[in-house]
């Protein structure tokens, strides 16, 4: 029995880090964000766009990697058709117009307001998933 109690205490323990964890990384994604939208912002100033592009991707990809990590498949689901986005896009190989830049901020904006319900501690985001099958 003594073992029982000791793996449950252990489980909690470790439970309570990783909610720790989570918190401090939903907390931290406000200015994650921030640095994305400046680099797409940068994308249409840019002088070499397709470094632009691969730089923005890679932000992208890492967040799609690390919301996984921390359980926040919301943040990764709208991070997904973002990072195909950017691949077509780096194909097609022209500079980022406005309507490219358009619809880099949308994504963005749905990561905005995820990490806000987020932070809100909310489990479930229908507005946003809704929103990404309408896209």
């Amino acid at each position: 029995m003594e073992k029982d109690t000791e793996n449950t205490q252990g489980s909690a323990e470790i439970q309570a880090v990783l909610k720790k964890m989570r918190l401090a990384y939903v907390a931290n994604l406000p200015q994650q964000l921030a640095s994305i939208s400046a680099l797409v912002m940068e994308l249409k100033k840019s002088e070499d766009y397709q470094i632009s592009y691969e730089n923005l991707y890679r932000a992208i990809h890492s967040l799609k990697g690390t919301a996984g990590t921390y359980d926040l498949p919301i943040i990764s689901a709208i991070c997904l058709p973002f990072d195909e986005y950017l691949t077509a896009s780096l194909e097609g190989g022209s500079d980022a117009g406005d309507q490219q830049i358009s619809r880099c901020l949308y994504f963005i904006d749905l990561l905005c307001r995820a990490s806000s319900l987020a932070a809100e501690g909310r489990e479930s985001f229908p507005e946003i998933e809704a929103s990404l099958a309408a896209m």
